[in-house]
């Protein structure tokens, strides 16, 4: 007999949380090797979800997994801008006259250079666009939204085994988090700078909430996964 739709679903969503348990239980030789073997993983299951969750995007990665976080992972700060990775952009472009980096800069600087900071202490995309800046500007924000910032560390973890500039994993962090960090050589032209991390308590959390998201998401929809994914004996892609 075959299985109906929603018995597809939730077949495929049981295997995921399966694997989601699997993965919490990896260890390594070390705590930080095991932290980065988890990422991985977990970097790997985002992106897998994400087909089922835009089928029609199989063939554009990034559109595809920004689509799945929007839609599914229930991420209230995907929104928000680094402040940090947009300063560091704009000045690379040499865009250092304008508001939006007057903005981001001043609130760089304001930053007490201790403890840690969170999401709470980026501004949103609806505050940058406010400032009515350059074009340029515009689009340097929205390339550092968190959400695109995330498929840039999804990037560093697959293709390069590692995670993306140099802050620590708290991992009783929930959310992601900035920690300031000294340049005794003057690293990068100065003498500290804020590094912002992406936790493993948090992509954890973020791929337990994308299954259920992704439940609610083909449920609503009636739609079966698994023809998203190419089975059979033929390995080229369709």
């Amino acid at each position: 007999m075959r299985a109906s739709v929603q018995e597809s679903i939730d077949k495929f969503i049981e295997y995921f949380m399966g694997q989601l348990n699997e993965i919490n239980a990896i260890s390594g030789p070390n705590e930080p090797a095991r932290m980065l073997f988890q990422k991985i993983l977990f970097a790997i299951l985002l992106d897998t979800l994400s087909i089922a969750a835009e089928p029609a995007l199989s063939r554009d990665n990034r559109k595809r997994f920004i689509a799945f976080i929007s839609s599914c992972a229930g991420w209230e700060d995907k929104d928000r801008v680094s402040s940090t990775q947009l300063m560091l952009e704009l000045e690379r472009q040499g865009i250092v006259h304008g508001p939006v980096y007057a903005f981001v800069s001043a609130r760089v600087q304001a930053w007490i250079p201790s403890g840690i900071l969170r999401p709470k202490d980026d501004p949103t995309m609806d505050e940058i666009v406010a400032l009515n800046g350059l074009k340029a500007e515009t689009i340097a924000a929205m390339d550092s939204r968190y959400d695109l910032l995330l498929y840039t560390y999804r990037n560093s973890l697959l293709h390069e085994f590692r995670a993306p500039g140099y802050g620590f994993d708290f991992p009783e962090e929930e959310n992601p988090f900035y920690q300031n960090m000294s340049h005794l050589s003057g690293q990068e032209g100065r003498e500290f700078s804020w590094q912002l991390s992406f936790p493993i308590s948090f992509l954890r959390r973020l791929c337990f909430s994308s299954i259920w998201g992704l439940w609610v998401l083909l449920t609503k929809e009636g739609r079966d996964p698994y023809p998203a994914y190419q089975f059979g004996s033929r390995w080229k892609a369709r």
